[in-house]
């Protein structure tokens, strides 16, 4: 079976991308319960701290490879409270195999708490002596009875090194956990409002003024775009760069906006260069109905020219299809501009709105809007 873990994201995006922490546990979790490979599905990273969990992930397994693929050692797991039975979707908070260490030898106890809240949990190993270290860590754990203990954050993955070079075989492994899910991280578990649009209100854009960032300059339910030709590789949020920001000193609503910054070498002349971001949005209509998309944005200077795209039914903003897109030449004083159109019911699940910037230059962008009708209304944030 191929179980093929995401690197950052899928080709549609809901609320947020995979965190850090979450990218780690789903990786011990594929090798605690049999993987003998990973293959990532990733388009070129986006943000440095995805970058950043692939760069560890990378450095912790060339220790966990070795482990991955030795023999699997006779174990008895037992999960308390709780158990673990896939066929009745049932899964214990924190999960653990109990593997061999080539080519230093010794045994290690892989672990993985699945929970945004915090877990104690305490490992019992029968014939365990000696203290526990930790691979990746300076931590060190006393044994009594045969039996440690450590309090794992959310999605928090351990390496354990045990002083022992046999056990009795079946070896018996008893995790006992003390979950507290009142301390669950929000920015874990925050639920995403539907592709459709947010419930109850006539503006369907979700987070449309950019107040929400679960990752540093990357605003919730929008994804950064750039040339493909350009510095895709580089995680071009939150890596302190300024082409993409969550920006909290400008603002027409609210306490942020989103700036783009475009950017043009000489060496791009013969490319249409373009930066710029989209959001999915996929309102339910029976039959088709007018819609218009507006925005605020100013520029760093007069003349920076900005696109609007949508209605086309097309899931990248950069398609052919997608030229004929009302262009508008921006001020450095906040205004308003719109775009409007026909949504069908046959659009695409990944339809896309977003706003291109074309050329070079600085752009803010605020109180998105996506609303019925072809005029656009008050904001409503």
């Amino acid at each position: 079976t191929w179980i093929v873990p995401v690197g950052e994201l899928w080709s549609g995006m809901r609320r947020r991308v995979l965190l850090p922490e979450e990218q780690l546990c789903q990786s011990y979790l594929a090798v605690i319960h049999g993987a003998k490979a990973l293959f990532y599905f990733a388009y070129p990273y986006k943000h440095a701290l995805s970058m950043g969990a692939m760069r560890q992930l990378g450095d912790e397994f060339k220790e966990i490879g070795p482990i991955a693929v030795t023999l699997d050692i006779p174990q008895t797991v037992d999960y308390a409270p709780g158990r673990y039975d896939p066929d009745t979707d049932q899964y214990p908070d924190v999960q653990v195999a109990l593997r061999r260490r080539p080519p230093a030898g010794g045994l290690v106890l892989l672990a993985a708490n699945t929970r945004p809240y915090p877990v104690k949990t305490t490992f019992t190993i029968t014939g365990l002596a000696g203290d526990v270290t930790r691979l990746f860590g300076a931590e060190r754990y006393p044994v009594n009875g045969g039996a440690f203990t450590e309090a794992l954050a959310p999605f928090a993955t351990r390496a354990y090194l045990l002083d022992a070079r046999e056990l009795p075989e079946p070896a018996a492994v008893r995790v006992e956990m003390q979950a507290d899910p009142g301390q669950a991280a929000s920015r874990f578990a925050a639920l995403a409002e539907p592709d459709s649009g947010r419930l109850g209100k006539r503006n369907l854009a979700r987070n449309p003024s950019f107040e929400e960032a679960t990752l540093p300059d990357w605003p919730d339910y929008y994804m950064a775009l750039y040339d493909q030709f350009g510095r895709t590789d580089t995680g071009q949020l939150g890596a302190g760069t300024g082409m993409f920001a969550v920006d909290t000193n400008n603002a027409w609503h609210g306490s942020a906006s989103f700036r783009v910054q475009a950017q043009q070498g000489a060496w791009q002349r013969w490319l249409s260069w373009w930066s710029g971001f989209g959001f999915t949005l996929v309102p339910r209509v029976e039959k088709p109905t007018p819609y218009v998309f507006s925005v605020y944005m100013k520029a760093e200077r007069n003349g920076v020219v900005a696109r609007l795209c949508g209605f086309d039914d097309v899931t990248q903003l950069d398609a052919p299809e997608a030229k004929d897109f009302p262009e508008f030449q921006l001020t450095g004083e906040w205004r308003r501009y719109s775009h409007a159109g026909m949504l069908t019911p046959m659009i695409s699940p990944y339809h896309v709105f977003g706003v291109r910037v074309l050329g070079e230059g600085a752009v803010w962008v605020d109180a998105i809007q996506v609303e019925p009708g072809v005029e656009p209304t008050d904001f409503e944030p």
